[in-house]
């Protein structure tokens, strides 16, 4: 928590120990007691059947018991307490288990009026967690040769356990005993975190959102070191200069705005590369490897026609878009009747015509004059040829023509096989 490596109060921080004690030091001071005696013959003096309730009473049951006369002293007197020596060895298992051995022995004393305890080995495993302990225990007596289970748990502040399991639901030989009981930490608390980031709320400026120690709980997603606030691809590691933001081809254009972001290429392409130089960038140049115009994908249109020269059937004329670049074929023949002046226009239109429909402003000036002159005389555009998409392509070219401009102009169209699309002009 907070970048410190914390554990719960009551919970064990060893690898390993190593502890030797000396037990019950000391002894009982008695203002009075009483000592028996009694001769006769061998026997085995139960005190189980001695009803202790003083020392007349219990004189009076040793004669009953042995036959035998006793007696009975009483005065002051000390009792050494059961020294005790006990060396414990505990060491760390791995993911909170613990393995404990403890042996315990008499120490000698120098006098025989006093109380001993017989020697002991316990040994057993121990889990331990922020929530509570769990231990079972081994213990051996080898003065009587006997064995006990002893079982230990601890579940938040509540203590219980046994240390004769045996004893209490069976009997071998030993006297079982249980406890219980429970904890209150003093001034031990765990920091609060509601946002389970390892950063307590206190310190935690996102407290509600997880995030990372560096940035005092804020989020890094892309852990790429700059925090989602400050960062432009909080979902892409970036360095910083880039504000967060990768550039993997390192050309200067961010991943986020780079078209070609494995292959580096200029800033006035979005990143993409240009092999052949002609500003249209290799993704959408459709001849990569050779000049052309932006209008034409990056080919080459050698007559500037607007049709690129891989589709261009007439390479060396400046034709139409609706042939594949070919001019118009001029199919008009002038008959004699027609008048110089006619003639004149006629001949000029048709010089226009070969590449379309847009008129000069100088044939464009005769050609309504000719019309004011003779309101009743329309002039006709007949279209031939043998493709009929390519005679209604260029219908539709010369009569939005005529409407822009505003001429009474009639186009009509004839299917031929076997001829190139041509026209003838007249007037009617």
């Amino acid at each position: 928590m907070d970048g410190k490596l914390r554990a719960a109060e009551e919970m064990s921080k060893y690898l390993f120990r190593i502890g030797v004690s000396l037990l019950d030091i000391g002894q009982i001071n008695y203002n009075t007691q009483t000592l028996y005696s009694a001769t006769g013959r061998s026997g085995t003096l139960q005190r189980a059947t001695l009803a202790y309730k003083g020392p007349d009473e219990l004189q009076g049951q040793l004669i009953n018991q042995f036959g035998l006369a006793s007696g009975a002293e009483t005065r002051a007197g000390t009792m050494l307490l059961p020294r005790t020596t006990s060396v414990q060895f505990d060491v760390y298992l791995g993911r909170s288990w613990y393995g404990n051995v403890v042996y315990q022995t008499a120490v000698p004393l120098p006098t025989t009026a006093g109380l001993y305890r017989g020697r002991m080995l316990a040994f057993g495993p121990r889990s331990e967690g922020p929530g509570g302990e769990l231990a079972g225990t081994v213990y051996y007596y080898p003065d009587i040769q006997k064995v006990a289970l002893g079982l230990h748990i601890k579940a938040g502040i509540f203590i219980l356990g046994s240390d004769n399991l045996l004893g209490i639901f069976g009997d071998n030989g030993l006297a079982p005993h249980a406890y219980a009981g429970l904890t209150i930490p003093v001034k031990a608390r765990r920091p609060k975190d509601r946002d389970k980031d390892q950063v307590s709320d206190k310190d935690d400026q996102c407290p509600d959102m997880p995030g990372v120690l560096r940035f005092a709980g804020c989020p890094d997603t892309d852990n790429d070191g700059i925090q989602d606030k400050d960062d432009l691809c909080p979902n892409m590691a970036g360095p910083l200069a880039n504000n967060g933001c990768p550039d993997t081809d390192r050309d200067g254009v961010l991943d986020k705005d780079d078209l070609c972001p494995e292959v580096a290429g200029p800033t006035a392409l979005k990143g993409c590369p240009d092999a052949d130089g002609d500003g249209v960038s290799d993704k959408f140049d459709e001849c990569p490897t050779i000049v052309g115009p932006v209008n034409m994908a990056g080919c080459p249109d050698s007559d500037r026609d607007g049709v690129r020269d891989s589709r261009d059937l007439c390479q060396n004329e400046v034709g139409l878009i609706q042939l594949e670049g070919c001019l118009l074929r001029n199919r008009t023949v002038l008959p004699d009747s027609v008048s110089t002046s006619d003639s004149l226009l006629i001949s000029q239109l048709g010089q226009v015509f070969v590449r379309g429909s847009r008129l000069e402003s100088s044939v464009l000036s005769m050609l309504m004059n000719r019309l004011n002159a003779q309101p009743a005389g329309k002039l006709v555009v007949q279209l031939s040829g043998q493709n009929p998409q390519q005679l209604q392509a260029v219908k539709q070219l010369f009569e939005s023509e005529f409407r822009r401009i505003g001429l009474p102009v009639r186009v009509s169209t004839i299917v031929q096989p076997g001829v190139e699309t041509g026209f003838l002009v007249r007037f009617e």
